[in-house]
């Protein structure tokens, strides 16, 4: 973590995000682990790599792990954003 003027904690990005730190720079399948998933489209919250852990956990993310490393790309961060659950009403 870097400390600011005012002492305050600033994330460090991701090297490849600090590359191209706009969404529009990335293919929309190209993979991203979860923390650069994050950076990139909530760079100041409210996600982060757990949240979206969490979403792939229960469905809502797509992903593929590959040497161990959990891999989303854009298109999957995307539809995410159009993912609901449905709550079922009680019989």
């Amino acid at each position: 973590m870097i400390k600011d003027s005012n002492n305050v904690g600033l994330a460090v990005l991701p090297r490849r995000i600090a590359r191209r730190p706009e969404p529009a720079m990335w293919d929309l399948d190209e993979l991203l682990t979860l923390e650069e998933a994050a950076a990139l489209h909530w760079p100041e919250g409210p996600l982060t790599a757990r949240s979206l852990r969490t979403a792939a956990e229960k469905g809502a993310l797509g992903t593929v792990l590959i040497a161990r490393k959990r891999l989303t790309s854009r298109r999957d961060i995307l539809a995410m954003s159009l993912y609901r659950t449905v709550k079922r009403r009680p019989s």
